[in-house]
C-alpha cells in the first residue's frame, strides 16, 4: 500500500475529450476508474483540466470522485498556438498548485511551485519518421525536447523506449519512470458463444477468421502482413477470412490499394462499415481463431495483452518492445519477413506449433500501474 498525504494531481483531459477515443484515452479512463474504486488512493484530490469546448463531453462521463475544471481558452487549438509561441501563462496560476500530469506528448508551463509529468509513449516520430504524418514529425520533433526539459519526471511505457528517450535527448536516467500499462480482466475476458455470434452477425463478420486490430497506417505494417495472409495455402485462406479493425490513420493509399488487390483475386479481407464499439471488442476478440500484431514499433503494444486477456492465440512481430513485455508467452515473427510471417501463421493455424500463454495477464493490471505512477509523484 501506498502511504502519501493528500495529493493533488491535475490531469490533462483532452484525450477523453472525444467520443473515439485512441489508446491513451483508454489509458487515462482505466487509471481514472482504477483510482476511483481503490480506496488506497482516496487521498489523491484529482482535477481533470481541459478547453471550454471539451468540457461538456468530459463532464458527461458523471465522474463522481473527480472535479472538471476548464481553464479560460476556448479551444484546444488556440492553446496549442500559445504554448508555441511561447506566451501562455502558467496553468497552475488558474487551476492551483499540485502534481501535474500530460498523457500524450504536449505539456504545458507551470510554475515552480508545482511540479509536472510528461508520458512520451513512444519515439516513432525519430525513429520511424516516415510511419508518422509530416506534420505531427515536424511538431514532435521540435518540441518534444523542450517538453522533456521543463518536465519534473517523464513517464514511458518500456524499459526499451526509456533507454530511446535516453539516447535521443541525453538525459540522466533517473528523470524517465517506466509505468507498464495493465489489462482490465472485467471487460476483457473470454466471450460467450452467444455473444461472439451477436457480433458477427452485427458487423458481418465471417465464421472463422484472423484478426488485427489498430490504425490502418504504415508503423502497423499491414501492407506485408496482407502479402503473407495472402501466400498462405489456399485452403486456409479460404477457411479464415482477414478482419482488420482499426481507425483510418494516415498515409495509408498504398496499403488500401493491396488490400483492393487482394480482395479482386478473390481474398477475404473484411473492414467493417461500422465503428466498433469498445463494448463488442471483447467478443470480437473471443470470436478469433488468433489475434496478429505485426507492427514495426510500439511503446508498449496493448491490443496482445486485451488477446491475452480474451483467450485468443496471439501472433506478434519479433521487436524489442513485444520482446520485453512478453517474452516467451506469444509466437513471434520477423515483421520484415513475408515468409516468416506466413510460416508462424500457418503453423498456429494448423495447430502445428505449440502456444503456451502464461500466466502474462495477471502480471500486466490497472491497479499496478496506478500503484506505480502515484509513487512516481509522491515521492518526486
Amino acid at each position: 500500500m501506498i502511504n502519501i498525504k493528500s495529493t493533488r494531481i491535475f490531469i490533462d483531459g483532452s484525450v477523453i475529450s472525444s467520443k473515439k477515443q485512441s489508446g491513451i484515452g483508454h489509458l487515462v479512463l482505466n487509471l481514472l476508474k482504477e483510482i476511483s474504486i481503490n480506496s488506497e488512493y482516496r487521498h489523491i484530490k484529482i482535477t481533470i483540466f481541459c478547453t471550454k469546448d471539451e468540457i461538456n463531453y468530459i463532464e458527461s462521463y458523471k465522474f463522481l470522485s473527480f472535479r472538471v475544471k476548464s481553464i479560460p481558452i476556448v479551444n484546444r487549438r488556440i492553446l496549442n498556438m500559445l504554448n508555441k509561441l511561447n506566451i501562455i501563462l502558467p496553468l497552475d496560476l488558474y487551476l492551483g498548485n499540485g502534481m501535474y500530469l500530460f498523457p500524450n506528448f504536449i505539456n504545458y508551463p507551470v510554475s515552480r511551485r508545482s511540479q509536472s509529468f510528461t508520458w512520451i509513449h513512444d519515439l516513432s516520430f525519430e525513429k520511424f519518421p516516415k510511419t508518422v504524418s509530416p506534420k505531427l514529425q515536424k511538431n514532435f520533433h521540435k518540441n518534444v525536447g523542450k517538453w522533456i526539459k521543463r518536465s519534473t519526471k517523464v513517464i514511458t511505457l518500456s524499459n526499451f523506449i526509456k533507454s530511446e528517450i535516453q539516447e535521443v535527448y541525453s538525459i540522466d536516467s533517473r528523470k524517465v519512470e517506466v509505468v507498464y500499462c495493465g489489462v482490465n480482466t472485467k471487460h476483457f475476458y473470454k466471450r460467450n458463444k452467444s455473444e461472439i455470434n451477436s457480433v458477427k452477425k452485427k458487423y458481418n463478420l465471417p465464421e472463422n477468421y484472423i484478426l488485427h486490430i489498430g490504425n490502418i497506417e504504415p508503423r502497423k505494417n499491414l501492407e506485408l502482413f496482407l502479402y503473407a495472409y495472402a501466400s498462405i495455402k489456399n485452403e486456409l485462406t479460404q477457411k479464415y477470412g482477414l478482419v482488420l479493425i482499426g481507425g483510418n490513420g494516415w498515409n495509408n493509399s498504398q496499403t488500401y490499394a493491396v488490400i483492393d488487390e487482394l480482395k479482386a483475386k478473390g481474398i477475404n479481407i473484411v473492414l467493417p462499415r461500422q465503428y466498433v464499439t469498445d463494448k463488442d471488442l471483447p467478443a470480437i476478440i473471443s470470436g478469433a481463431t488468433v489475434a496478429v500484431s505485426p507492427s514495426l514499433y510500439e511503446g508498449f503494444g496493448m491490443t496482445p495483452l486485451e488477446s491475452l486477456a480474451c483467450g485468443t492465440k496471439t501472433l506478434v512481430s519479433d521487436i524489442p518492445t513485444h520482446r520485453e513485455i512478453y517474452g516467451d508467452s506469444v509466437l513471434k515473427f520477423d515483421p520484415r519477413n513475408i515468409n516468416d510471417m506466413a510460416i508462424s501463421l500457418e503453423g498456429i493455424l494448423l495447430n502445428k506449433t505449440k502456444v503456451t500463454h502464461s500466466q502474462i495477464v495477471e502480471e500486466y493490471t490497472w491497479s499496478s500501474t496506478v500503484d506505480r505512477l502515484i509513487k512516481i509523484i509522491s515521492e518526486s
